[in-house]
């Protein structure tokens, strides 16, 4: 699949860094990791996000990178606390 947009629908606190990739590999590790294409990102976001790609790269599998969450909404305790949510994942795109 050739990838053109992703709409995510995340926790309603922005503060998340995202970045989307693209790749062909379902095992986790580092050699695979780099192997995926960042496509798209955005910085601070929070709620529905439609991230358009700016680059041009195929591949069976979608990841949902956090590189910074959001600050959590109901804090246990009075350190920092951080928490991600994903409710919703649109993919659109073509073979």
């Amino acid at each position: 699949m050739t990838l053109s947009s992703v709409t995510v629908t995340l926790g309603t606190i922005p503060g998340a860094d995202v970045r989307i990739e693209v790749g062909n590999s379902a095992v986790i590790s580092a050699g695979n990791l780099n192997a995926f294409v960042t496509v798209a990102s955005k910085r601070g976001i929070g709620g529905t996000c439609v991230f358009t790609t700016n680059v041009k790269a195929a591949g069976r599998y979608v990841l949902i990178w956090f590189t910074k969450l959001p600050p959590r909404e109901k804090k246990t305790s009075g350190l920092p606390e951080y928490q991600a949510a994903v409710y919703n994942v649109a993919l659109r795109g073509s073979t």
